[in-house]
Protein backbone atom coordinates (compact mmCIF):
# COMPACT_ATOMS: atom_id res chain seq x y z
CA UNK A 1 0.00 0.00 0.00
CA UNK A 2 1.23 3.47 -0.98
CA UNK A 3 1.79 5.90 1.74
CA UNK A 4 0.76 9.58 0.89
CA UNK A 5 2.36 12.15 4.11
CA UNK A 6 -0.58 14.20 5.68
CA UNK A 7 -0.50 18.05 4.77
CA UNK A 8 -0.48 20.21 7.31
CA UNK A 9 -3.88 22.34 8.63
CA UNK A 10 -1.98 25.58 6.68
CA UNK A 11 -1.19 23.79 3.47
CA UNK A 12 -4.63 22.17 3.35
CA UNK A 13 -7.16 23.61 5.51
CA UNK A 14 -8.80 21.83 8.76
CA UNK A 15 -9.32 18.31 7.76
CA UNK A 16 -11.20 15.28 9.68
CA UNK A 17 -9.65 11.67 9.78
CA UNK A 18 -12.21 9.12 9.57
CA UNK A 19 -11.78 5.12 10.36
CA UNK A 20 -14.67 2.60 9.34
CA UNK A 21 -15.52 0.64 12.65
CA UNK A 22 -17.88 -1.65 11.82
CA UNK A 23 -19.26 -3.19 8.71
CA UNK A 24 -18.24 -2.93 5.50
CA UNK A 25 -16.63 0.14 6.33
CA UNK A 26 -14.26 -1.09 8.81
CA UNK A 27 -10.97 -0.82 8.15
CA UNK A 28 -11.31 1.70 5.60
CA UNK A 29 -9.70 5.56 6.25
CA UNK A 30 -10.64 8.91 4.84
CA UNK A 31 -9.51 12.20 5.24
CA UNK A 32 -11.96 14.83 4.55
CA UNK A 33 -11.34 18.63 4.33
CA UNK A 34 -13.50 21.93 3.67
CA UNK A 35 -16.97 21.96 2.30
CA UNK A 36 -19.47 18.86 1.62
CA UNK A 37 -18.73 15.31 1.84
CA UNK A 38 -21.53 12.54 0.92
CA UNK A 39 -22.02 9.28 2.17
CA UNK A 40 -23.86 6.61 1.05
CA UNK A 41 -24.28 3.14 -0.13
CA UNK A 42 -24.70 4.62 -3.84
CA UNK A 43 -20.90 4.74 -5.56
CA UNK A 44 -21.52 8.03 -6.58
CA UNK A 45 -20.93 9.20 -2.91
CA UNK A 46 -18.03 10.66 -2.16
CA UNK A 47 -17.51 8.03 0.45
CA UNK A 48 -19.58 4.67 -0.64
CA UNK A 49 -19.98 1.66 1.31
CA UNK A 50 -20.24 0.05 -2.24
CA UNK A 51 -16.60 1.25 -3.15
CA UNK A 52 -15.11 -0.12 0.22
CA UNK A 53 -12.66 -3.07 0.16
CA UNK A 54 -15.06 -5.26 2.45
CA UNK A 55 -17.74 -4.91 -0.12
CA UNK A 56 -16.08 -5.43 -3.14
CA UNK A 57 -14.08 -8.40 -2.10
CA UNK A 58 -17.67 -10.08 -0.88
CA UNK A 59 -19.59 -12.65 -2.41
CA UNK A 60 -21.81 -11.09 -4.84
CA UNK A 61 -24.88 -13.15 -4.92
CA UNK A 62 -25.07 -12.24 -0.84
CA UNK A 63 -23.29 -8.85 -0.19
CA UNK A 64 -26.21 -7.05 -1.54
CA UNK A 65 -28.47 -9.31 0.91
CA UNK A 66 -27.09 -7.96 3.83
CA UNK A 67 -30.07 -6.60 6.10
CA UNK A 68 -27.49 -4.63 7.82
CA UNK A 69 -25.89 -2.70 4.62
CA UNK A 70 -29.86 -2.11 2.83
CA UNK A 71 -29.88 0.01 6.07
CA UNK A 72 -27.80 2.40 4.78
CA UNK A 73 -29.67 4.99 1.66
CA UNK A 74 -28.00 5.24 -1.30
CA UNK A 75 -27.55 9.05 -0.18
CA UNK A 76 -27.30 8.44 3.84
CA UNK A 77 -25.67 11.46 5.13
CA UNK A 78 -23.70 14.81 4.31
CA UNK A 79 -21.19 15.98 6.03
CA UNK A 80 -19.92 19.53 5.88
CA UNK A 81 -16.95 20.86 6.85
CA UNK A 82 -16.34 24.52 7.64
CA UNK A 83 -12.86 25.45 9.67
CA UNK A 84 -13.56 23.39 12.70
CA UNK A 85 -17.33 23.20 12.85
CA UNK A 86 -18.58 20.02 11.57
CA UNK A 87 -22.31 19.57 10.38
CA UNK A 88 -24.06 16.02 10.12
CA UNK A 89 -27.49 16.14 7.99
CA UNK A 90 -29.20 12.91 7.92
CA UNK A 91 -30.85 12.57 4.56
CA UNK A 92 -32.26 8.84 5.21
CA UNK A 93 -35.33 7.38 6.52
CA UNK A 94 -33.15 4.68 8.98
CA UNK A 95 -31.49 6.97 10.89
CA UNK A 96 -27.43 8.88 11.37
CA UNK A 97 -26.55 8.32 15.05
CA UNK A 98 -23.78 10.09 16.70
CA UNK A 99 -22.80 8.46 19.91
CA UNK A 100 -26.16 7.01 19.68
CA UNK A 101 -28.36 9.57 19.96
CA UNK A 102 -30.32 10.13 16.70
CA UNK A 103 -29.29 13.37 14.35
CA UNK A 104 -32.78 15.13 13.71
CA UNK A 105 -32.10 16.11 10.41
CA UNK A 106 -28.67 18.01 11.36
CA UNK A 107 -26.10 18.06 14.18
CA UNK A 108 -23.06 20.89 14.50
CA UNK A 109 -19.96 19.94 16.50
CA UNK A 110 -16.79 21.68 16.79
CA UNK A 111 -14.18 19.30 16.17
CA UNK A 112 -11.81 19.84 19.19
CA UNK A 113 -8.43 18.82 19.27
CA UNK A 114 -9.32 15.77 21.45
CA UNK A 115 -12.95 15.44 20.43
CA UNK A 116 -13.51 11.66 18.54
CA UNK A 117 -16.75 11.23 17.68
CA UNK A 118 -18.86 7.95 16.52
CA UNK A 119 -21.20 8.27 13.81
CA UNK A 120 -23.29 5.32 12.88
CA UNK A 121 -25.02 5.06 9.08
CA UNK A 122 -28.74 2.76 10.10
CA UNK A 123 -28.45 -0.34 12.01
CA UNK A 124 -24.46 -1.25 11.58
CA UNK A 125 -22.10 0.49 9.79
CA UNK A 126 -19.98 3.06 11.94
CA UNK A 127 -17.16 5.25 11.88
CA UNK A 128 -14.99 7.10 14.14
CA UNK A 129 -14.60 10.99 13.31
CA UNK A 130 -11.63 13.24 14.46
CA UNK A 131 -9.18 16.25 13.64
CA UNK A 132 -6.21 15.13 11.79
CA UNK A 133 -3.38 15.86 12.77
CA UNK A 134 0.53 15.75 13.70
CA UNK A 135 -0.04 12.24 15.36
CA UNK A 136 -1.49 11.28 12.06
CA UNK A 137 1.85 11.73 9.91
CA UNK A 138 0.90 9.73 6.99
CA UNK A 139 -2.37 8.77 5.87
CA UNK A 140 -2.87 6.07 3.50
CA UNK A 141 -3.78 6.06 -0.01
CA UNK A 142 -6.98 4.66 0.07
CA UNK A 143 -7.93 7.96 1.96
CA UNK A 144 -8.06 10.53 -0.49
CA UNK A 145 -12.04 10.47 -1.78
CA UNK A 146 -12.33 9.39 -5.27
CA UNK A 147 -13.79 11.68 -7.78
CA UNK A 148 -17.40 9.51 -8.10
CA UNK A 149 -18.18 11.17 -11.43
CA UNK A 150 -14.70 10.25 -13.56
CA UNK A 151 -14.79 7.19 -15.43
CA UNK A 152 -11.02 7.04 -13.93
CA UNK A 153 -11.12 4.89 -10.63
CA UNK A 154 -8.25 6.34 -9.46
CA UNK A 155 -8.76 9.80 -9.93
CA UNK A 156 -8.53 11.78 -6.33
CA UNK A 157 -10.61 14.87 -6.18
CA UNK A 158 -8.82 18.06 -6.56
CA UNK A 159 -7.72 19.79 -3.21
CA UNK A 160 -9.31 22.76 -2.73
CA UNK A 161 -12.15 22.11 -5.07
CA UNK A 162 -15.28 21.60 -3.65
CA UNK A 163 -16.88 18.20 -3.63
CA UNK A 164 -19.12 17.18 -6.53
CA UNK A 165 -22.89 17.63 -5.71
CA UNK A 166 -24.85 14.49 -6.55
CA UNK A 167 -28.60 14.20 -7.48
CA UNK A 168 -31.06 11.72 -6.67
CA UNK A 169 -33.56 10.50 -8.31
CA UNK A 170 -36.72 10.00 -6.18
Amino acid sequence: MVNVKAMSDQELGPSLLIEGLNGFIRGERFTIGQGETSVGRSRNCDISFRRCEKYRTADPDTRDLDQDLNTVSRQHSVFSLDNWHLTIKDLSTNGTFCDDVAVDETLSLTMGENTKVIVRFGSRESIIIQRLGAGQEEVSQSSVLRNPHSTNETEPLKPGAPNPTVEVDA
